[in-house]
């Protein structure tokens, strides 16, 4: 049986421990897009693990066939690694700092969306005011927006006091 879920993570390692739930119910994952996930039940116990690597090529560097460690998706920094084995944990040397530096990265953009949107709401309120709904729909981006801001900041407090402890 096939199932497709759709999640939004910001946190990589909420990220791995929801994928390695849903290996503990039987689910393995055939494809992902960072937001979409799908699933065929399998009686293979597997392991996952979401590492933050620069390019295909470090990703392609933490593979091994003897240990049964593969690739199965690479997104926009991201890479989901599998492993047969689910008796021993996935360990990679995952630099905090570059997770840091992407999240700040994601912080730029929504702070560009965030500022053209309440550039476009105050645009509108003053040449149309008549056009509530107009008005209304980047106020609710910016919400939005704001959220995923207060939630990305929270991720990168949480990797500071990793750093700090190690």
């Amino acid at each position: 049986m096939k199932i497709t879920k759709y999640r939004i993570f910001i946190d990589a390692q909420k990220e791995t421990d929801w994928l390695n739930e849903m290996a503990a119910k039987g689910y393995e994952l055939k494809k992902t897009n960072g937001f979409s996930y799908r699933f065929k039940q399998s009686e293979e116990k597997k392991q996952y693990k979401v590492v933050y690597t620069i390019n295909k090529e470090e990703a392609s560097s933490f593979m091994s066939e003897e240990n049964g460690i593969l690739c199965k998706a690479f997104i926009n920094g991201y890479a989901y690694f599998e492993s047969k084995s689910s008796n021993e944990s996935l360990l990679f040397n995952n630099n905090l700092s570059k997770q840091i530096k992407l999240l700040k990265n994601r912080q730029a953009t929504l702070s560009f969306i965030l500022a053209f949107n309440i550039f476009m709401g105050t645009l509108l309120l003053y040449t149309s005011p008549h056009l509530i709904w107009f008005i209304i729909l980047p106020l609710l981006i910016v919400a939005a927006i704001g959220y995923a801001q207060l939630r990305i900041q929270s991720v990168i407090n949480k990797i500071n006091q990793q750093i700090r402890f190690n």
